[in-house]
């Protein structure tokens, strides 16, 4: 179970940083 809620919170990361990234290129494109 503990290995699930693992995973879970790291997909949830990886998709965050890659949503963060993308607001990042897209401030970056807008100045």
């Amino acid at each position: 179970m503990k290995f699930f809620l693992i995973e879970i919170v790291k997909s949830i990361r990886e998709v965050i940083i890659a949503n963060l990234k993308e607001i990042g290129r897209w401030l970056t494109e807008k100045q």
